[in-house]
């Protein structure tokens, strides 16, 4: 992992394990926490995030994936609680590389479907109510939250629908 150089993937500077076996990893500083805590941190306020903070994340987040899954690394493990952000509002994955788990591609993207979707949906009460990191399945019917452009809420859409239909992904239409 301390090849891997992207300003979308948190860097890696060193590792190592103690007498115990508990192992130990030297990571770059994420000082504005994770995307978990941006979402609550809006809940709390009663404000929804503003849709250039969404696609600002979103392709953020879309790049560290294509750059790791390009180097044939295994699959990112990606979760709620390893995306992180720092003062900028830059995006960074906590990538770990999962070697052993059946995941790929598609499964990351469907879970950055779900993801996003409780980002745009932040105020909505299922959202609200359930604790969004132990959100497995995303079943929604196709609403629009009209606060955000049609075109956002479609690249969601697609998302969730790639993960669930397990087809491919052309990475160039989120980008367009």
């Amino acid at each position: 992992l301390q090849t891997i150089n992207n300003p979308h993937i948190v860097k890696h500077y060193n590792s190592f394990m103690d007498n115990s076996g508990n192992l130990y990893l030297i990571m770059e500083y994420m000082n504005n926490g994770d995307i978990y805590g941006f979402i609550k941190a809006h809940q709390v306020l009663n404000k929804d995030i503003k849709e250039e903070e969404i696609w600002n994340i979103l392709l953020q987040c879309i790049s560290g994936l294509d750059y790791f899954y390009s180097k044939n690394l295994g699959n990112s493990g990606i979760r709620f609680t390893n995306i992180f952000m720092n003062n900028e509002q830059n995006a960074k994955i906590n990538i770990y590389a999962d070697y052993d788990s059946n995941k790929d591609y598609i499964s990351d993207i469907y879970s950055l479907g779900k993801y996003f979707y409780c980002l745009c949906f932040s105020q909505h009460e299922r959202v609200k109510n359930e604790d969004v990191k132990t959100i497995d399945d995303v079943d929604v019917v196709k609403e629009f939250n009209l606060k955000y452009s049609k075109e956002l809420m479609e690249i969601i859409y697609e998302m969730l629908e790639l993960g669930k239909n397990n087809q491919q992904i052309n990475i160039n239409m989120l980008y367009n």
